[in-house]
This record gives structure tokens, sequence and C-alpha cells, in this order.
């Protein structure tokens, strides 16, 4: 199994009614990492930013529809911190340099700074 990794530009959830919310975004960018790099990643968020990792890379568990936001799924996407902010962590953590040795992390981490770079917000699903 693989993991999807979803970037929105500008999101922001809106109710659309009876306690259903949708994710609107300006534009969408999306790739896929397997298993083996998801946990290597993860791995790597944990070790390094510890308690910052379930928002700097949300997961929104199976099959995420942008038009129909379950009530877990909403709770991770308000958590997500903002593209600016995941810059900041990862410039202070040095997460650049620390990937640099491994060529996966590496790989993934440069997705995710350029997409953070252009003010998307990053999260995965499967």
């Amino acid at each position: 199994m693989g993991y999807e990794i979803d970037a929105y530009k500008n999101c922001r959830v809106v109710p659309i009614h009876g306690g259903e919310y949708e994710l609107q975004y300006e534009e969408y960018k999306g790739t896929s990492w397997t298993s083996s790099t998801m946990v290597e990643i993860t791995v790597f968020f944990e070790r390094e930013v510890e308690h910052l990792y379930m928002n700097l890379l949300p997961h929104l568990g199976d099959c995420f529809d942008t038009e129909h936001i379950e009530e877990y799924q909403l709770k991770r996407v308000e958590a997500a911190l903002h593209p600016n902010v995941c810059l900041e962590i990862a410039q202070k953590y040095n997460l650049k340099e620390k990937a640099s040795s491994d060529s996966t992390l590496a790989f993934c981490l440069e997705w995710l700074l350029e997409h953070w770079e252009k003010g998307f917000t990053v999260y995965t699903s499967y």
C-alpha cells in the first residue's frame, strides 16, 4: 500500500450543510510515496521535531474526499501548520541538512519544502 501526498494552496474548510464540510482550495499538487518511504519520513520527523510531526504532515486517513470531510479529518485539517510555519520549523531544526545523507529523505523533504515555499499545506492519506 502506498500513500498519497496531497498539497493544497490557500485551502480552507467551509461548512456546506447538516454539519458537513468541504475543503476549498486554489490549486492542488500531489504525489505518491511508498509505505516504506512514508515510514522513513515519519521516523525522521518524529526523531527530529517530535511532537510537531502530526502538524507538519497530518494524516487524513483512508480516501480523503475534499467534498465531504469526516469529523476526525476536520480536526486534522484544522491542526495543520501554515506553510510558513513549516518552513520555519524545517530551518530551525536543520531538517534539510540532516536529511541530506539519505537520498530518499532528501527527495521527500525537498518536495515538501518546495510546496511549503509556494504556500501549499500538505497532508497524507492512503
